[in-house]
């Protein structure tokens, strides 16, 4: 699935980053394609978005993953398609205390 010349990014965010920003600010999960360069493959994951940071000129979303209960800080030029859900979920009091893990193959 994957070519052999990835180019940046990876995937338009236009589409992808409003909803991101709609999904934060009303509470509610996110569903979505994101591609992981560990097994190069296109994952569906729900996401609970808790932080938006653009470092590096990319968007990076700290967000809650159910599928590997963990928080975790994900690229938004790797979320191929994005869903906002009708799931609302508590967000923490104090976001600017979250702590997250980078996935192994994040750079």
């Amino acid at each position: 699935m994957r070519d052999s010349q990835i180019d940046y990014p990876m995937y338009c965010i236009d589409k992808t980053l409003p909803v991101l920003e709609k999904a934060l600010v009303n509470h509610l999960s996110v569903q979505a394609n994101y591609y992981s360069f560990a097994r190069e493959s296109v994952d569906v994951v729900t996401l609970n978005p808790l932080v938006m940071i653009k470092e590096g000129g990319l968007w990076r979303m700290v967000a809650y993953c159910r599928e590997r209960a963990d928080t975790l800080i994900f690229r938004v030029d790797r979320i191929k398609d994005i869903n906002e859900t009708a799931e609302m979920f508590e967000a923490p009091a104090d976001a600017g205390k979250i702590t997250y893990t980078r996935l192994p193959a994040y750079s």
